[in-house]
């Protein structure tokens, strides 16, 4: 009799909490723009618009940048670039980004298949970000293969570390698994704390930026959180990304692009060496390709700043070392079966 009790107790909570989800979903429909950072990508995302850079872009319905595809993709071969402004394409027009590249490449060497390449990535994401991103939207495009380069981003500095900004870190699998109930994202929003604020315009201009070197930061005392993403963090974060993209079915592929700080002594805050090495772990532990695009532009290694002939700035490829670093990605991202 008690077990019965027991029984009928049980599944009278599971029947309660059912009803709950479903109310919860009936109710708020789009939890995307109903629920606070959560079901969606904190801080910012790209726009449809694109008034936010020049030249200006075009999404798709994925907010990716893409030419546009047509669906279903038949026997396409779909491959996403995710991560920072790198892939983007920062002040690049699509047809001389690293994604419109690749496309053409792959086009040349593989014409056995077609290859549709959208960029999934964006100026200053994390992990985090791109986890949500990926999650939320571009997984949705169903790809074959994910090519990320989050990385210096997650190690850069900060006015505030994600934790703090936006109220949450790493994306483990156990709380990846509560966040498919809407019912956890809608009391988790409920409980999380205002985000912290940050009055950029009573900020001296120079201390803004964030991308100098410790030993020339002008704002010590205003950046409190060395790096923006701690390594704990980001090994958990790339790790759960590299799982989401096999569970949606694509292969991923893990990438260590250039930055002009590859040549300045990693002591401080710019300890990305840890980082890089961080990536290289994961790759290994999760059986992942992985390919370092710092050979591509061997002047940023010097030191001096990077090849100008290839960069923008240094951080930033310009179109020719775009197409350089495709030409690389086309010969090691892995052929469509």
């Amino acid at each position: 009799m008690i077990r019965w009790r027991r029984a009928l107790a049980m599944g009278l909570a599971l029947a309660l909490l059912a009803g709950g989800e479903l109310a919860v979903r009936l109710l708020a429909p789009d939890l995307r723009a109903s629920v606070r950072y959560v079901g969606a990508v904190p801080g910012w995302n790209l726009e449809p618009a694109g008034d936010n850079f020049e030249p200006r872009y075009t999404m798709d319905a994925n907010r990716m940048r893409s030419p546009g595809y047509p669906e279903p993709k038949g026997d396409a071969a779909r491959v996403v670039f995710a991560g920072t402004s790198c892939m983007f394409g920062y002040k690049l027009e699509w047809d001389d980004t690293i994604a419109a590249d690749f496309a053409r490449l792959r086009k040349r060497s593989d014409p056995r298949r077609q290859y549709q390449v959208a960029s999934c990535a964006a100026p200053g994401h994390s992990t985090l970000q791109t986890y949500l991103k990926l999650r939320d939207e571009c997984l949705e495009w169903t790809p074959d293969f994910v090519v990320i380069d989050s990385l210096y981003n997650d190690a850069s500095l900060a006015l505030i570390a994600d934790r703090d900004r936006f109220g949450q870190h790493a994306v483990g699998r156990a709380r990846a698994a509560l966040e498919w109930f809407a019912s956890f994202r809608v009391l988790q929003s409920a409980l999380r704390p205002p985000v912290p604020v940050i009055d950029y315009t009573q900020l001296p201009p120079a201390c803004v930026g964030g991308w100098l070197p410790p030993a020339r930061d002008p704002c010590p005392q205003l950046k409190k959180e060395y790096p923006r993403v701690s390594l704990a963090d980001y090994v958990a974060s790339l790790s759960e990304i590299v799982a989401l993209v096999r569970r949606a079915g694509a292969e991923p592929v893990l990438v260590i692009m250039p930055h002009v700080t590859d040549g300045v002594a990693s002591d401080g805050a710019y300890a990305f060496h840890d980082y890089r090495d961080a990536m290289r772990n994961v790759a290994t532990d999760t059986a992942t390709t992985l390919i370092d695009a710092r050979s591509v532009l061997p002047g940023l290694l010097s030191g001096s700043g990077g090849n100008n002939d290839l960069m923008l700035d240094p951080v930033h490829p310009n179109a020719r070392g775009a197409w350089a670093i495709a030409k690389l990605f086309d010969a090691e991202v892995p052929r469509a079966k």
